[in-house]
């Protein structure tokens, strides 16, 4: 019993001793009347306050009902409650408005009046269920009061009602559109029906799908915790980078995908708050991952994060490709470019610094011709003259490198060339490093230019005998056959010869690997070297079609592999020289070239070699006189790049006067005439500049001597 019904209980018994006290008021004190009245007054104004308290709470009650009843009967869904035979009880408006009956016509109908026969059966098995569990539902067609059908969905759940009876309360919801949208479907062509029904099974076996598409794709697909420990790694990521799942699971991705060296001070958490915040920036974020076994792959990865439901990034869920091939296809395309741009600026040059060195090694050896072997100033004029000489192979190894000279190749065997290259080198390389040869290949024949070839043996041999020079050690030259796949994803294999240069000196880093075919770059003390053979080594072997690998670590020596395609044919035998061309004559040459100091200095070498010689530095002026006179001229060398008129044009005029009038065609360099375009041009003659004098006579008689029938 509560205080309140207590304090009720104890002013009655009070109030009752009151009523007993009139008839024996003469008993009571003054006092004690006036205290009993006091109790009386207290006790009618507590009862009025409960009065006024359940006054509010049936108002309170009173509006709860009415928006009870205003939800009921407004909500958008039908709401029924059925008795345990199934009759109707109570319905709201929405029900009434579904079965276009008035709601209290419903009271006392059965449902089943409202359903179609053929979904009685539906019902009856639905109804049957009420009492054995709640929340059944099924779906069914009603037929509303004017005749027209519609289809619902019935939700049931038991209850009892105010007097402990049992009834059944029923949520009817009207589903006729979603029902002509399956059967518009059902009735659409057999390929919808069958993708309907595998999407239907898609959606309940999604989690299954999703499994099988990770696990099936050509990708990384991996995720990772807000600790960066692997969480999940499919099929092809355990393959690609050699875990399996046992081993990567529950691992941190630094140190075991992610390079522990290059992630050194990498804050997971709030590399991952970082990608949330900018997720267009990893979209394809290219990345060097390491494998198992310790070997560097680019992956490109695109990254989504995970969010709790505070907003704190949770973790990562990321798919990788691999770009290796494509990266190492970057590298090698930046490499040509850069080649290529060397050779630009190769070619650039070359004309002018050969017009330069023309004059030096002419006068030098003009020089040379008028001084006696007693005079003291011969062997610096022989110094000079021996100097220019090397820069005009300095010269040619550079076009060489860009692949802009012009070089003659044959079939040849290649390994007569390395033992006479090997020879030259043991005069000239410290006895400290042992020098051994390894010709294994059988069939050595090869497609080459002898002397680039040989170049290549020097240009290594030297590199690698610099990289042993200080403990010495061993330098192998070796030869044979090679078969490659070129292609992976194609059968076909190609037949190369392998020359390889291997050293035991101090080896390179990965750094210094990728950069020793770049024009000079080089690790040598200066005045030791150019960084220029290695240049040439990589431009002889791309002019000659073929590959060159290097394997180096520091401390394990170096391996230099050159794969030259090999050939079918025979090495040409040698045949006996001819016998050797006069080195003058006495015939009339017309010589053009807008140097003055080659002008000079040439003029003076042919008039030296007996020849008559009319030199002109125009173009317009040579061809002038030439028209005056076609016939007082046996010869014309022209130099090719000229301002106003090009060597190649300045032939074209002279041939349409003269048709039979021989020209050579002389220069420095150029990248509008090649030999192969000048004989097409009908030249006869093509030289590159600097020429010594016996050069520049060899080339002189071999246009006359020959009707001009070849290019020199």
């Amino acid at each position: 019993m509560t205080k309140k019904n207590t304090r009720q209980g104890d002013l009655r018994k009070r109030a009752e001793d009151a009523v007993r006290m009139r008839d024996t008021a003469k008993t009571l004190s003054p006092d004690e009347a006036q205290q009993a009245l006091y109790e009386l007054r207290v006790h009618q104004i507590e009862l009025e306050m409960q009065n006024e308290e359940l006054r509010r709470t049936q108002a309170d009650l009173e509006a709860s009902r009415e928006r009870y009843f205003d939800l009921y009967d407004l909500a958008p869904v039908g709401y029924f409650t059925l008795s345990e035979q199934g009759l109707i009880l109570e319905a709201n408006l929405k029900a009434a408005e579904m079965l276009g009956v008035k709601r209290n016509a419903l009271v006392k109908v059965p449902l089943s009046r409202f359903i179609l026969p053929e979904d009685q059966d539906i019902y009856y098995r639905y109804r049957k269920q009420f009492s054995a569990k709640s929340g059944q539902r099924c779906e069914l067609r009603l037929t509303r009061n004017d005749g027209a059908q519609f289809w619902v969905r019935l939700e049931a759940a038991a209850a009892e009602d105010g007097e402990g009876n049992p009834v059944y309360r029923a949520a009817m919801s009207d589903i006729t559109e979603r029902k002509q949208i399956e059967e518009e479907l059902h009735k659409s062509h057999d390929e919808l029906e069958l993708r309907v029904q595998e999407r239907t099974a898609e959606l309940k076996e999604s989690e299954e799908k999703y499994r099988d598409l990770v696990e099936s794709v050509n990708s990384i697909i991996i995720r990772v915790d807000a600790e960066g420990r692997v969480t999940f790694l499919n099929e092809y990521g355990q393959r690609f980078f050699g875990y399996s799942e046992e081993e990567i699971l529950g691992k941190h991705v630094i140190g075991t995908i992610v390079p522990a060296d290059t992630a050194s001070g990498m804050n997971v958490q709030m590399l991952m708050e970082y990608i949330a915040k900018h997720p267009e920036r990893y979209k394809e974020n290219e990345i060097q991952n390491i494998r198992r076994n310790g070997k560097k792959v680019w992956v490109s990865w695109t990254v989504k994060p995970f969010h709790e439901g505070n907003g704190v990034v949770s973790g990562m869920l990321a798919a990788g490709n691999d770009i290796s091939e494509r990266k190492r296809l970057e590298e090698q395309l930046r490499q040509s470019h850069k080649m290529e741009a060397i050779g630009t600026l190769a070619g650039g040059i070359a004309h002018d610094f050969n017009n330069m060195l023309a004059v030096i090694l002419g006068n030098a050896e003009l020089a040379l011709d008028d001084t006696s072997e007693r005079d003291s100033t011969r062997h610096n004029l022989d110094a000079i003259f021996k100097a220019a000489k090397r820069g005009r192979d300095l010269v040619k190894q550079i076009l060489t490198f860009s692949r802009k000279s012009e070089q003659q190749q044959k079939e040849q065997n290649l390994t007569p060339l390395i033992e006479e290259s090997f020879n030259l080198l043991r005069a000239s390389i410290p006895s400290t490093i042992e020098m051994k040869l390894a010709l294994k290949a059988k069939s050595d024949v090869a497609r080459i230019n002898e002397v680039q070839f040989q170049q290549i043996i020097v240009n290594l041999c030297a590199n690698a005998a610099h990289a042993m020079r200080a403990s010495g050690g061993l330098l192998e030259i070796s030869l044979e056959n090679e078969t490659l796949h070129l292609d992976d994803a194609s059968e076909t294999r190609r037949r190369y010869l392998k020359l390889s240069v291997r050293d035991t000196g101090t080896g390179m880093d990965e750094d210094v690997r990728k950069r020793i075919f770049d024009p000079f770059f080089t690790t040598k003390e200066p005045g030791e070297g150019t960084g220029m053979g290695l240049a040439v080594v990589y431009g002889i072997v791309e002019a000659h079609n073929g590959l060159i690998t290097v394997h180096s670590e520091p401390g394990k020596g170096s391996v230099f592999n050159i794969f030259l395609p090999k050939t079918n044919g025979s090495a040409p035998s040698e045949t006996q020289a001819p016998e050797e061309a006069a080195l003058g004559g006495d015939e009339r040459i017309m010589f053009v070239d807008d140097e003055d100091n080659i002008v000079d200095m040439t003029s003076s070498m042919l008039e030296l070699l007996g020849y008559k010689v009319s030199w002109f530095t125009e173009p317009e002026a040579a061809l002038d006189a030439f028209a005056k006179a076609p016939l007082d001229f046996d010869l014309v060398i022209t130099d090719q790049t000229m301002p106003k008129m090009t060597g190649a044009i300045l032939a074209g005029k002279l041939k349409a006067i003269r048709h039979d009038i021989p020209v050579m065609l002389c220069t420095g360099y150029s990248e509008t005439v090649s030999a192969v375009e000048a004989k097409g041009l009908g030249i006869e003659g093509y030289v590159m500049k600097p020429l010594t004098k016996r050069e520049l006579a060899e080339a002189i008689r071999k246009v006359l001597d020959q009707g001009g029938g070849d290019i020199c």
